[in-house]
């Protein structure tokens, strides 16, 4: 191995002026075009999950207090394809569920104490 000479060593990099492949330019407008490209892929996502929310069951929880002042939640749930309602009661002594089939005017339930 030769020895090099302190000029030889030398080792100042030349000046850029930003033009180089990939100037500032271009990676704004690729930079924006990705966000626009995750902005349409979110809106996609949320207006398919609304779609197919319409014909999802329906779904609503209460949480009130009986008469001896114990939490009671309640929670019904309704399928309008298949024209079934579940209602599921709840609480610290005991829980029920009810299954109610309204177009044949039907009901059935189940009991469970604690």
């Amino acid at each position: 191995m030769e020895k090099k000479t302190p000029a030889q060593l030398d080792t100042t990099l030349p000046m850029y002026k930003g033009q180089g492949p990939l100037s500032r330019k271009w990676c704004i407008v690729g930079l924006g075009l990705v966000v626009l490209l995750i902005g349409i892929i979110a809106a996609a996502t949320l207006i398919g999950v609304y779609m197919t929310q319409k014909h999802e069951e329906k779904m609503v929880t209460l949480i009130l207090n009986d008469r001896n002042g114990q939490k009671v939640q309640q929670t019904i749930s309704v399928n309008d394809q298949e024209n079934i309602a579940a209602i599921f009661v709840s609480s610290k002594n005991y829980s029920v569920t009810a299954l109610y089939d309204y177009r044949r005017v039907r009901c059935g339930r189940q009991n469970v104490k604690f």
